[in-house]
């Protein structure tokens, strides 16, 4: 039976503890599992697909998490035919954002005011660049990106009204979270951290303090792709403790990144099977989605009920509660959400059939994520290491007739 040319996180733990001197019986003496299980994970067998079995592995084997993970920046698919898309324009653009003073060949004249309608029409495009984002809709959304933060540079050059200097940055700021959030999903991290920076500093460029705490979750989001888990924590609790001010009287976008970071803090403590801690965040977010009344978008976060739901899905999965994620994410209606929440979903549903050994469902509901949202889906680690232990499992007939039928 051939392998995969890419190998599963649990052939990749294999490697490492062999290379680490380390024997199985050995291994599963250090986690708490048992021998078999270790086999079963190294071959291929089972899937590991969640965060906290294996950063205990990475510390265990003395390795980054994001080496067994086999995570690499994923180029992004083809978008309009004959286009191939690459990440390089929209790197090019945020670095003209980091280096003002040599991106421009000659100054520009000071202008009092940008006009409303050129305010609106940047207001326009960074809102349809928000729906590509939530649609997963990365190659369209990578085209647009690079003239949009272009045009949203020179604009600033040119503001001195204060009305204008306020839009306008916090409009940038927008572009750049968008920016941050797809370079993240893609493994771009470097390009993640500096679109995340780049949003902190426009958003201090505004009075809007509020547009500052959502600007951390950029950071905890870029910590936790890193396999950083305990600085993203830490930020998720200080930000939390800034937004705490106001609280009783609180704007929906205040009582949204409230509930969003609970949300986040809930999901790393999963991460540590801190049990007493994800009941504290989930509290505190379902707290915040009562007040909220319904599902919203206020800086972008599209918090509410829903959004609480899904979360609770995931950390469900996270900590090995399969049968409570299905029954919960089976009843859930994400359809008023983006694409890629909905994507997102699917995955965590497949994932907890995978745990079920429900591979069939599992398998179903990839499939169902792909259709909703492909660019997403498609470099998403956890998906291909379900897709990676499926194959596994194939009879190596099949595989074979399928590679002569030309499907692999």
């Amino acid at each position: 039976m051939e392998i995969p040319a890419e190998l599963t996180i649990g052939e990749r733990v294999a490697r490492a503890r062999i290379t680490r001197g380390i024997s199985q019986n050995a291994l599963a003496g250090l986690i708490g599992r048992s021998p078999g299980w270790v086999s079963q994970v190294e071959r291929g067998v089972l899937s590991l697909d969640r965060k906290s079995i294996v950063l205990q592995l990475a510390d265990v084997l003395g390795v980054d998490a994001t080496m067994l993970e086999g995570r690499s920046p994923a180029p992004l698919v083809p978008g309009k035919p004959g286009r191939a898309l690459t990440i390089s324009e929209l790197r090019l653009a945020l670095m003209r954002w980091a280096t003002p003073a040599i991106s421009r060949p000659s100054p520009i004249e000071p202008r009092h005011g940008v006009g409303q309608h050129g305010v609106d029409q940047l207001r326009e495009r960074v809102r349809m660049a928000g729906q590509l984002r939530q649609d997963g809709r990365f190659s369209d959304l990578a085209v647009s990106l690079p003239a949009l933060l272009d045009d949203l540079r020179e604009t600033s050059d040119v503001v001195e009204a204060a009305n204008d200097h306020n839009a306008v940055h916090g409009l940038a700021a927008e572009a750049m979270h968008h920016a941050c959030a797809m370079t993240k999903k893609l493994g771009h991290l470097d390009l993640a951290w500096m679109s995340a920076e780049l949003a902190g500093l426009r958003a201090r460029h505004t009075d809007d303090r509020l547009l500052v705490a959502a600007n951390a979750w950029n950071h905890l989001e870029v910590y936790k792709a890193a396999n950083a888990p305990g600085p993203a924590r830490a930020l998720a609790l200080a930000t939390l403790d800034d937004l705490a001010e106001g609280l009783d009287a609180a704007s929906p976008g205040q009582l949204s990144l409230w509930g969003t970071l609970h949300l986040q803090a809930a999901l790393i403590a999963s991460f540590w099977n801190n049990r007493q801690a994800v009941t504290d965040h989930l509290r505190e977010a379902d707290d915040a989605a009562r007040r909220l009344g319904g599902d919203a978008n206020h800086y972008e976060t599209m918090f509410g009920p829903t959004n609480v739901a899904i979360h609770r899905v995931a950390i469900a999965v996270e900590l090995g509660d399969a049968r409570a994620a299905v029954e919960l994410g089976e009843r859930i209606d994400a359809s008023g959400l983006g694409r890629e929440r909905q994507a997102r979903l699917a995955i965590d549903l497949a994932r907890a059939y995978e745990q079920s050994r429900n591979h069939d469902k599992a398998l179903n509901y990839l499939l169902a994520a792909e259709k909703l949202a492909p660019d997403y889906v498609r470099p998403h680690v956890l998906v291909r290491e379900i897709v990676g232990v499926q194959l596994r499992r194939a009879k190596p007939e099949l595989r074979l007739l399928a590679k002569r039928t030309g499907i692999m």
